[in-house]
């Protein structure tokens, strides 16, 4: 059995249209969600072996905000931790497939931060039923399988799904 947590980066900013896609930061909602995730995580229990980002600016800074808890490690270790790739800089689900299907069968459970409508694409093939994937939601998925490169559809099952706003008292 493998755990899968895929992670949608918080709330961007779109107030400078100078700035690249790519290089987007968080706008202050999403600044303000990530510590209540992060509190979220560590007491769900929800850790990873391994944590892995788009290299997007959004994602990655994200990414860097969550790692702590997901990671349970300090600060300074977990950033060292967080792995930045530029494969999961995604808006089609099927790179992240194939991304998956290429992971070590060594790890158990890992984390993937990204981008919709990817995320949401890959989270519907995996579990055969559409969810949403609003800004900084968290899906935790048990993969049904021993071996990555054995990925197929329908092959997940969601064990849980928040975002911050669900999370909001």
């Amino acid at each position: 059995m493998k755990q899968l947590l895929l992670i949608r980066h918080a709330k961007s900013s779109w107030s400078n249209p100078g700035v690249s896609d790519h290089e987007r930061p968080l706008n202050k909602r999403g600044k303000r969600n990530l510590p209540l995730m992060a509190e979220h995580i560590q007491q769900q229990g929800y850790v990873v072996e391994r944590l892995i980002s788009s290299n997007a600016v959004r994602a990655a800074t994200t990414a860097r905000a969550l790692a702590p808890a997901l990671l349970q490690r300090p600060v300074k270790a977990a950033e060292q931790a967080l792995e930045l790739e530029h494969r999961l800089y995604q808006f089609d689900w099927q790179p992240l497939w194939h991304f998956l299907q290429q992971q070590p069968d060594t790890v158990r459970k890992m984390a993937l931060v990204g981008h919709n409508p990817a995320l949401e694409e890959l989270l519907q093939r995996l579990c055969d039923e559409s969810h949403s994937l609003p800004t900084c939601a968290l899906a935790v998925l048990q993969l049904n399988l021993n071996h990555w490169q054995a990925l197929h559809p329908g092959c997940a099952e969601l064990l849980y799904r928040t975002s911050p706003k669900a999370l909001a008292p």
